[in-house]
């Protein structure tokens, strides 16, 4: 493993306890880039005073909402309903509806602490679900009290989001279309008066309580994890468990964002929604000539999906030509500042895989170069292994996906060198072991040989 000087590591180690995660392969095809977060007019940094309603509930009246609520004043629950109106634009903006259709709405929010008190108020209609956080009907939302500044805006906007395509598209769309844009859309920063929308979170903090990524990181590689298909084929019962909300934020994501997905999803994205059945059905035929690279680059992205995501690097691009497990030797070159890299061998299970890495490469540039060996270097670790170690990730599509193993993804610790026998079929990737945040400073390449036999 490469040396690096204490005080290198000291300053590099500052560097990485600030940064998180992963990445994957910088596309040669032309670039679908994804677009920049919506960002609102600067608000007055300002806190609206409530008044008292003929039932005794503090009621705050903004532009675009009414906000009544049994909490005690502050200052951040007064300024909710300037959040509020400042996403109007911005959802205006993104869904390509006009001003004028938008301007003269206005809905209802029911911030609640005691939830009998409301219903006892007649703030819950005969005809309103059970619901445990959030939810919306017509021009009303009810919202829970939440345990963070963040995750109160949050679900505010989650169901504000509701609302806006409900009134915007005729319909907000099938479970996994309606709560994964709900969610991507109410992930937002709030800061001196100005809203963000639609942001990745790049860190836990000023996230409180969103928790979406931890969800994904507990049930990834384990069998409780959906596939692809089986998130976009969510039922109206699927979101009562916290765990599809995540997910489905992953799918909306993801498909928005690949090469492959990303031209259906903006057509939809503006198109109103008449026919909630026919929706995911045209989408997916849409889809099928790709849907064995899709799920397999959506199977090697979510393993190790975390904060600080960056769309350039994170989808990995998979050569959807090779279809065949390949065998014999080959030289294959990792550049070593992008994420997984495909290295055009697919392996069958039970293949004998014998990989040997070569290079010298620098794994970051504060304060000085860090230079690193294909083992990585030990005074910082990154997924339980020494930052900068060569992985490779055995993943298969979900058509080839065998059901005796929870996981379609099978993980190499490689190093310098690696003899297996795999336990999958699928593409060979490769990358080396660090957060996404920092592989934009690395320089140089691995040389990897890969010899693969069939038994």
């Amino acid at each position: 493993m490469a040396d690096i000087p204490f005080a290198k590591r000291i300053g590099r180690l500052a560097t990485f306890c600030c940064g998180i995660l992963f990445s994957g392969f910088l596309w040669s095809l032309p670039w679908v880039v994804l677009a920049p977060s919506l960002v609102a007019q600067d608000q007055a940094v300002r806190s609206l005073q409530p008044t008292s309603n003929a039932n005794g509930f503090r009621q705050y009246d903004g532009q675009f909402v009414t906000l009544v609520t049994d909490l005690p004043h502050s200052d951040a629950l007064g300024q909710l309903p300037l959040v509020f109106d400042s996403a109007l634009p911005l959802w205006g903006n993104y869904f390509d509806i006009e001003e004028s259709s938008w301007s003269q709405w206005k809905c209802t929010c029911y911030l609640i602490g005691d939830r009998t008190r409301f219903q006892q108020a007649g703030y819950f209609p005969a005809n309103l679900p059970p619901f445990v956080h959030g939810y919306q009907l017509g021009d009303q939302l009810w919202c829970m009290d939440q345990p963070s500044e963040y995750y109160r805006r949050h679900l505010l906007l989650h169901e504000g989001t509701h609302w806006f395509m409900s009134r915007a598209l005729q319909n907000p769309g099938p479970p996994w279309y309606m709560e994964g844009m709900a969610e991507k859309l109410a992930t937002h920063h709030w800061h001196d008066g100005k809203l963000e929308l639609d942001v990745f979170p790049d860190k836990r903090e000023g996230f409180e309580y969103w928790g979406r990524l931890l969800l994904i990181k507990k049930q990834r590689g384990t069998a409780e994890a959906p596939s692809l298909e089986a998130i976009l084929r969510y039922g109206p019962s699927a979101h009562q468990q916290v765990e599809a909300y995540a997910w489905s934020w992953a799918a909306v994501w993801f498909l928005k964002n690949h090469p492959r997905s990303a031209e259906a999803m903006k057509k939809i994205q503006t198109a109103k929604i008449v026919d909630i059945n026919s929706f995911t059905p045209k989408l997916l035929s849409q889809l099928r000539p790709h849907w064995n690279e899709l799920t397999m680059s959506w199977n090697a992205w979510v393993q190790q999906l975390d904060y600080g995501g960056d769309v350039q690097r994170d989808i990995p691009k998979i050569q959807n030509a090779i279809v065949s497990a390949t065998e014999g030797t080959k030289t294959f070159m990792l550049k070593v500042d992008q994420g997984w890299q495909d290295s055009g061998l697919r392996i069958a299970a039970g293949d004998r895989v014998r990989i040997e890495t070569k290079g010298r490469y620098q794994v970051g540039s504060e304060p000085e170069p860090w230079w690193c060996e294909p083992e990585g270097v030990t005074i910082d670790y990154f997924g339980g292994q020494p930052l900068g170690k060569v992985i490779g990730l055995i993943v298969t599509s979900d058509s080839q996906r065998s059901s005796e193993r929870p996981s379609p993804a099978e993980l190499l610790l490689v190093g310098s060198k690696l003899d297996t026998i795999a336990q999958q079929h699928g593409a060979l990737l490769f990358r080396i072991n660090e957060p996404a945040a920092q592989l934009g400073d690395n320089q140089g390449s691995v040389e990897i040989r890969i010899d693969v036999r069939r038994p």
